[in-house]
């Protein structure tokens, strides 16, 4: 009697390991689902959803490029704060540049600015400035033709060398009227030639000397 007793006992006991086990086993494949679906739920409903808040990007943007620091400025616009804001307002008081309530004035001129001081591409504004690319080249024009109405303002007239000019630079160059100088270009070249046209910078360019 004994013996049947503890089979039964046995018995019970295995069947209640294995339904332990079974459940902890259960218990764990859930906890797995809704793990994986709590994942799913938040990349597909938070986070993708999240409006991006370009407007607030492109003010730090601007923010930190022309009112903190004048070696930023000078690093991206070529010109320090206090020569930028006087460039935009002659733009705006004599260029004729106006805000349309999209892009302010001064974003304007260093979409501009940034463009002519390092060959950017178009897409690379667009990146930077959080803008279309539409957008960028209209401004782009915009700015360019406002630039082009300060040429008696930005344009100083030359005056040539005196006869009795004494500086070792000039005096060689009496009555001369103008100015010389050279700039690197960049451009397009067969792979093969791209030794021949590479710079110190590893720019591919050449060399170009222009005289007024």
């Amino acid at each position: 009697m004994d013996d049947l007793q503890r089979q039964q006992n046995l018995m019970l006991y295995q069947i209640l390991q294995q339904s332990f086990l079974e459940m902890i086993d259960l218990c764990f494949t859930i906890l797995i689902i809704v793990s994986h679906s709590s994942m799913w739920f938040y990349e597909n409903n938070c986070i993708r959803q999240q409006p991006v808040d370009r407007e607030g990007l492109r003010g730090e943007f601007l923010e930190c490029l022309i009112n903190r620091d004048d070696a930023v400025c000078v690093n991206h616009l070529r010109m320090d704060i206090r020569s930028f804001r006087i460039l935009c307002c002659l733009l705006r008081n004599e260029g004729k540049l106006k805000e349309d309530g999209l892009v302010c004035i001064e974003e304007q001129v260093a979409i501009f600015l940034h463009i002519l001081a390092h060959h950017s591409k178009n897409r690379v504004i667009k990146f930077l400035f959080k803008r279309s690319g539409e957008t960028v080249s209209r401004y782009f024009n915009l700015v360019l033709n406002g630039i082009l109405r300060l040429h008696e303002t930005l344009l100083k007239a030359p005056e040539p060398v005196p006869e009795d000019c004494l500086d070792e630079r000039w005096k060689l160059f009496k009555n001369c009227l103008g100015a010389l100088d050279g700039t690197h270009i960049h451009v397009n070249v067969p792979a093969i030639d791209k030794p021949r046209y590479r710079n110190r910078k590893g720019d591919i360019s050449t060399n170009v000397l222009g005289v007024c």
